[in-house]
């Protein structure tokens, strides 16, 4: 649904948010991370439902995953999601808090006190604001933000029509953090109504009109 010139504006642009957040998280756990974009696509419900039940997605969505979200609107409308497999949201947050870093333990959701909660919302929170904030200013929209939350939740034992809001588009962005023992790979999904995505892709259009005129 993105052109190959589309997306190289997109990534670009979002690579400054992503330095930003990164500049943030790394503060946040006193240590340096590295946080990498290696694809963006945009899709929507029933083409996101096809490549997760196909495996042409990833295989981040068998089986249990955890989820930091909020909701945004007023000027520009929409949900974000920053999406992990338990495990690896588990690996992700003991970095961030101060436990050891064990790539080969098999967590679940029952090894997620209130503190790891927390601080998934707040990872959540960081990196979701920097890049709906830097949307929102690009196109010069007010926004309003919710509270973050995080939910678990099972695939194929949910569908993604329970977990995202149809009729929707979907800015899926790959997401691999980079830490000291391990590397964690996640995804973002930026759920858009017509009218914000509409208003994005336009704004990317001029920014290539600026590029190559």
């Amino acid at each position: 649904m993105l052109s190959s010139l589309q997306q190289h504006v997109l990534k670009e642009f979002l690579n400054v948010s992503i330095g930003q957040a990164t500049y943030s998280l790394s503060e946040m756990a006193n240590q340096k991370i590295q946080l990498t974009i290696p694809e963006i696509e945009l899709t929507n419900i029933p083409s996101l439902s096809k490549k997760l039940k196909d495996g042409s997605f990833s295989k981040m969505f068998t089986g249990h995953i955890v989820s930091s979200s909020l909701a945004f609107g007023n000027e520009f409308n929409g949900k974000a999601k920053l999406v992990f497999p338990v495990n690896k949201g588990k690996i992700l947050v003991n970095f961030f808090v101060g436990e050891e870093v064990s790539p080969e333990n098999g967590y679940d959701q029952d090894n997620f006190s209130d503190t790891d909660i927390d601080a998934l919302k707040e990872i959540g929170n960081i990196i979701l604001n920097t890049i709906v904030g830097g949307f929102a200013n690009l196109l010069d929209k007010q926004i309003i933000y919710s509270l973050p939350e995080v939910d678990f939740s099972y695939y194929p034992g949910q569908e993604p029509e329970l977990i995202f809001d149809v009729g929707h588009n979907i800015l899926l962005i790959h997401t691999t953090f980079s830490l000291v023992k391990a590397k964690v790979e996640g995804a973002i999904f930026i759920i858009l109504t017509m009218e914000s995505i509409s208003n994005l892709i336009g704004k990317i259009n001029e920014m290539l009109v600026c590029v190559y005129e």
